[in-house]
């Protein structure tokens, strides 16, 4: 495949959809001659397909002779004499199964949720999946050693405003945690509580709880800081990953004493203990405040000091991470000695890795899943899927910021420099470009959405679901709202329609030329995300005239910085942190808005969707929150500023010859991999 380098990018120019070895194409073709055209109203859009819906059953069978070590949760509540208080307790207790001898320990963690937790260790007998072969390789690793092949390891800095991520390989915690089956509870704190008068809130952190090397006892003078240091508000320098999330959220943060947090808010988000201070959401992460005053910035950059169940040993950049277990930690011991994380940039190269037993698991993309599923290696969900969607880059309509009043200018910003096909001008009278190709009676906002739904209807996500991503994945229609949520509406749907697609661009204003080219524009996606349909998609757009330039952009270095300050306009491939793990009721798509300035952006700011934003966030009835949610989905649907392509569950495939167990805990926003302290391995 031809391709040239930009400056950290990858293109392809006018490339047809390849990837998929030609059955896309086929089927555009098939399907192209028979659609027709209808109602030339894009509010009301086809009627959808009837999809095909296959289901897998899963049938368990006794597999004799064999010994198995599995997490299971228990939930009950635990009256405390003499008080009115529920605790969560982590018990690890004697379990006897027929047959088998176990011997354990007791250990009982703080009280800290209104949920009693019991994370026992049983031996049973297993319940395996049929598979079509057993091609399961003998782990090369030494026993008590884990290793993993992983897409991306990152920087290994030791501060949040640097864009750490550490607690995704068990190195650090966060204030909250997320168990099985959805209980919010407290990691690193041990109560919290909001103000009567709504504008505090007061977190109390957990005690015996140490920092790595002997950096002493974690506080609230270290909680504190970290959030002082993650917020865009209280450190402008951050670029933490949701540095303007926190802006939104928090004003301030003050240690009152050494067990006891304030944090003045500055707009509510009903979430923000199961989302933006939790390990399966938008998080920060603890470091030793005492070792940044002690040896500064630039040491904690190359030093990691948490308090997570491993500790690091070795991080080389965007390499390898080494992490050793930590004794008799706070919550829970792994029953590993070590793991070691390698990044692993080819999908061919982590799945051959596997299959020589040279890593113990990978992440792995859809059709590689499929393959070493049926080959005898064991998938562990992560509980969470990644919504990947196609944005409409450049659309800012927020004038004043929905919870400041703060004046805003977006007729300055680079996506209103020129007349781009997909961008709407509400005011056009501001706008810096003549605008010269509106048909008649028709303003730039309506001419923007016919596009941006031309784009939507031109690609087949049922066809992309099936041949990308090897039927595993959720075809996704309105950005935000996914479509296995019992209150999302069919009528939400995007149809696949060609013919209908070409219309819409005609009725815009954007004919084909006579070399059939309406408009050129260039979509880009980053590595990791979307590369599979970046050119599927492009070659769809292409086939209804739009030439299109796709591009593989380097993420933290180039395109990172333009969502950030605003100035990104164009059309590309990603999340925007709305993924299968959140329920309807939650308040949707602040990064969608100006609410977030200062931090990351989904490449628009829509006035509706921060309206409903702060609307749901003043009920604290889930149902009243639902009916905010759906006008916002159905705004969604009628202006389409980002159109869905497919969810995709995160997990790990791993091998059943080194992991027996591995329950990783629910998760709203998770990577691939959390909670590596929960594995618990084969004995050998």
């Amino acid at each position: 495949m031809p391709s040239s380098k930009i400056t950290g990018t990858r293109t392809w120019r006018g490339m047809r959809p390849t990837l998929i070895l030609g059955l896309i194409a086929a089927a555009i073709a098939a399907i192209a001659i028979a659609a027709c055209g209808g109602d030339s109203e894009p509010a009301a859009a086809p009627s959808p397909i009837i999809q095909r819906v296959v289901e897998t059953v899963v049938v368990r069978e006794q597999v004799p002779g064999e010994r198995v070590i599995e997490t299971v949760v228990v939930e009950r509540q635990v009256q405390v004499p003499g008080e009115r208080v529920v605790e969560t307790v982590i018990v690890k207790e004697q379990v006897q199964v027929p047959g088998e001898r176990v011997i354990e320990t007791v250990v009982v963690e703080k009280p800290v949720t209104i949920t009693k937790v019991e994370e026992k260790v049983v031996v049973v007998t297993p319940t395996p999946i049929p598979v079509v072969r057993d091609d399961v390789p003998a782990p090369r690793g030494r026993p008590g050693t884990i290793t993993f092949a992983m897409l991306d390891v990152g920087k290994g800095t030791g501060i949040n405003s640097a864009q750490s991520a550490n607690y995704r390989w068990g190195i650090t915690e966060t204030p909250f945690m997320t168990n099985f089956p959805g209980d919010v509870v407290g990691m690193l704190v041990s109560d919290w509580s909001r103000s009567a008068d709504g504008e505090k809130l007061l977190l109390t952190v957990k005690e015996g709880v140490e920092f790595h090397d002997g950096w002493g006892p974690f506080t609230a003078q270290d909680l504190a800081w970290n959030l002082d240091d993650t917020n865009s508000k209280t450190n402008p320098e951050s670029i933490s990953w949701n540095a303007g999330d926190y802006g939104a959220l928090f004003t301030d943060h003050t240690a009152i004493d050494d067990k006891t947090v304030e944090i003045t808010i500055n707009g509510w988000d009903v979430r923000w203990a199961a989302n933006q201070l939790n390990n399966q959401g938008q998080t920060m992460e603890i470091f030793s405040k005492k070792a940044f005053d002690e040896r500064g910035r630039s040491w904690m950059l190359e030093n990691i000091i948490g308090t997570g169940p491993f500790q690091a040993i070795e991080y080389r950049d965007e390499e390898r991470i080494i992490a050793e277990k930590v004794e008799n930690h706070h919550r829970l011991t792994p029953m590993i000695d070590q793991i070691i994380y390698i990044e692993v940039p080819e999908a061919a190269t982590r799945k051959a890795m596997m299959l020589t037993g040279e890593v113990d698991g990978a992440e792995l993309i859809l059709p590689d899943r499929q393959d070493l599923g049926e080959r005898g290696f064991m998938w562990v969900p992560a509980n969470s899927g990644k919504e990947q969607v196609v944005i409409f880059g450049g659309n800012y309509w927020e004038t004043e910021r929905a919870d400041t009043g703060e004046q805003l200018e977006p007729w300055n910003l680079a996506g209103y420099a020129t007349d781009l096909p997909w961008v709407g001008c509400p005011w056009e009278d501001r706008c810096p470009y003549q605008d010269t190709n509106n048909p008649p009676g028709m303003t730039d906002m309506e001419q923007a959405r016919l596009v941006r739904w031309a784009m939507a209807m031109a690609y087949d996500r049922d066809l992309i679901n099936e041949t990308i991503f090897a039927g595993q994945a959720i075809p996704d229609h309105i950005s935000m709202f996914i479509p296995t949520l019992p209150e999302f509406k069919d009528e939400w749907k995007i149809p696949y329609d060609p013919a209908k697609a070409a219309e819409y661009l005609d009725m815009a204003g954007y004919p084909a030329g006579s070399n059939g080219v309406r408009f050129e524009h260039r979509f880009v996606t980053f590595p990791g995300f979307g590369e599979e349909i970046l050119q599927a998609i492009g070659g769809y757009w292409e086939n209804i005239g739009i030439k299109t330039e796709a591009q593989i952009v380097d993420y933290s270095g180039i395109f990172r910085p333009t969502v950030v300050d605003r100035s990104n306009s164009l059309v590309y491939i990603q999340g925007c942190r709305h993924h299968n793990g959140l329920p309807f009721d939650w308040p949707r798509g602040p990064q969608n808005t100006a609410l977030t300035r200062g931090g990351f952006g989904c490449g628009v700011e829509i006035p509706w969707i921060a309206q409903g934003f702060i609307k749901a966030n003043t009920f604290d009835d889930p149902a009243e929150r639902v009916k905010v949610n759906t006008e916002v989905a159905q705004q969604m649907y009628d202006w389409m500023p980002q159109s869905g392509i497919a969810v995709v569950p995160n997990g790990m495939m791993v091998n059943p010859k080194s992991i027996q167990s591995w329950q990783m805990r629910d998760g709203f926003e998770s990577p691939s991999i959390q909670g590596p302290e929960l594995i618990v391995p084969v004995q050998r």
